[in-house]
């Protein structure tokens, strides 16, 4: 995994290159919610993204292929603990 950062329509996003395909972070979670970070990536792989879970000792990453990435609309939650893309 190499992690960058890259511009797109006025926002910073956070982005990283994994075996020869480009992933944006769709949302980050802290370890107590790992099941959200699960069900998140799971209801984005149903929608037919490719979906990436990465895992770290202060979080877990949900992470969509960047082609796809105009479908899925990076927020902040509305209610703590869920998946805002969900």
């Amino acid at each position: 995994m190499k992690p960058f950062t890259f511009y797109f329509d006025g926002s910073f996003y956070k982005g990283m290159n994994h075996q020869g395909r480009l992933y944006k972070l769709v949302e980050a979670f802290i370890p107590a919610q790992r099941s959200t970070a699960f069900v998140c990536a799971c209801k984005l792989a149903t929608q037919g993204l490719q979906t990436i879970i990465t895992a770290s000792d202060k979080s877990y990453g949900v992470w969509t292929d960047l082609r796809f990435a105009s479908h899925v609309a990076v927020e902040q939650p509305e209610v703590e603990g869920s998946c805002a893309m969900c």
